[in-house]
């Protein structure tokens, strides 16, 4: 399979039903590049009739959501009508109270909460690093070597977004562009900064030691890597031999939909399928074989 293309190897995985379908969309700051191809299908629940994946698909965005929550959390503060330091328990009161969960080991029946004593605000709630065991899309804050669960099922802009591929990646496209059509390019370069302290990022770190967390966060994430967070997404802080720069926002959603936004090299792209559970290893190998095929094609793969 040496000579087989790219396309070619994404047709055969659907075709052996590695995966289902895929809807895979990218381009560059500059727009003298852009991908944009649909494989496989939507659903495979009844195989004696073709269901293809197409362009104008809905999908379950699933953490997907929180990039464009941010972004608009990010338009608020812009107008004045928000600040990242205050307790939001003054807009969202059912979070008044709310324990922090330091200890939930196997084979415990309870776990161990403690009391918090520090403001929830908008900038810890856009630096959630991922969700919980026992429910992948409730964020996670790490305070020191603890950490507080926010589980709202009715709270939809963590993962309630549904939507197309095709219009996410117009919202990835004007960030990495600084285009200034949603945000200033103030605001752009401050949400792509390092907000974790030192603690949290080092305790996050650990955690991505773990292989199968690392699966869950993506084909991007590989041993080794630093990563801390941004608002919004995981922030890479090292170069990928040609690929992603030193500062790509990169995050996902849990049916296996996964994107990134360089803005150093001046390219973006989202892959979207419907797969449950997240983190499947051959969605990500595939994801990462098509990353770097999009900084070939566009000429960025050069450091």
């Amino acid at each position: 399979m040496a000579s087989e293309t790219f396309e070619q190897r994404i047709e055969r995985a659907c075709s052996d039903k590695e995966i289902p379908g895929i809807l895979l969309v990218g381009d560059d700051r500059e727009g003298n590049f852009r991908y944009e191809e649909v494989f496989g299908n939507r659903s495979l629940k009844d195989p004696s009739k073709g269901d293809p994946m197409t362009k104008d698909a809905t999908m379950w965005m699933a953490s997907c959501s929180k990039f464009p929550t941010s972004v608009a959390v990010m338009q608020c503060v812009e107008r004045g009508q928000l600040n990242l330091d205050d307790d939001v328990t003054g807009l969202l009161p059912e979070l008044k109270g709310l324990p922090i969960l330091t200890k939930f080991d196997e084979g415990d029946t309870q776990p161990t909460i403690t009391e918090n004593t520090k403001p929830i605000t908008l900038r810890t709630g856009g630096t959630t690093p991922f969700g919980t065991a026992a429910d992948p899309e409730a964020p996670v804050e790490y305070t020191e070597n603890r950490g507080w669960s926010r589980d709202m099922l009715d709270c939809s802009g963590g993962a309630g977004l549904f939507g197309n591929v095709i219009d996410y990646q117009k919202l990835l496209h004007s960030i990495c562009a600084d285009d200034g059509k949603l945000l200033k390019k103030e605001t752009v370069d401050y949400m792509f900064q390092d907000h974790l302290s030192a603690a949290s990022k080092a305790v996050f770190n650990t955690t991505l030691e773990n292989p199968a967390l690392r699966e869950i966060l993506g084909g991007g994430v590989m041993a080794g890597m630093e990563i801390t967070h941004g608002l919004g997404g995981m922030i890479f802080l090292k170069d990928v031999e040609g690929g992603r720069r030193a500062g790509t926002i990169a995050w996902g959603g849990y049916p296996n939909l996964l994107w990134f936004c360089d803005r150093k090299a001046g390219l973006s792209g989202i892959a979207g399928s419907q797969m449950i559970p997240s983190g499947d290893p051959k969605f990500n190998r595939l994801f990462a074989l098509w990353e770097q095929e999009l900084y070939k094609r566009a000429g960025k793969g050069k450091l």
